[in-house]
């Protein structure tokens, strides 16, 4: 039986698959290193903040946006989000990561 994510009445997904589907056009999409826009924002800050709290990561402040990025990895860069935080710093997160940590809890 595949892992259902539950974010909320509009974000409930039966698997992991589908809540990629909805979420992944997030990482895709758009301009390199530009905020998402304010719907995908708060969509992505309910996902983050769970993940977050399901793996005991502290947020180090309050996330001010989200935005598409490019990481280097081993085999060369891949496309991510990244994530900034009112303290003026930030990271990048993986969403098949953040998916599978949300899912595992439901």
């Amino acid at each position: 039986m595949p892992k259902s994510i539950n974010l909320g009445p509009q974000l409930d997904f039966a698997s992991i698959t589908l809540a990629k589907k909805h979420f992944d056009p997030f990482r895709t999409g758009g301009e390199l290193n530009q905020n998402v826009p304010s719907d995908q924002f708060e969509q992505l800050k309910l996902l983050y903040e769970q993940y977050c709290a399901n793996t005991d990561f502290t947020i180090p402040s309050a996330v001010t946006a989200f935005f598409p990025t490019m990481e280097k990895r081993s085999a060369g860069y891949t496309r991510c989000l990244g994530v900034r935080f009112a303290d003026g710093t930030s990271t990048t997160f993986s969403l098949d990561k953040a998916l599978s940590a949300v899912a595992s809890a439901n």
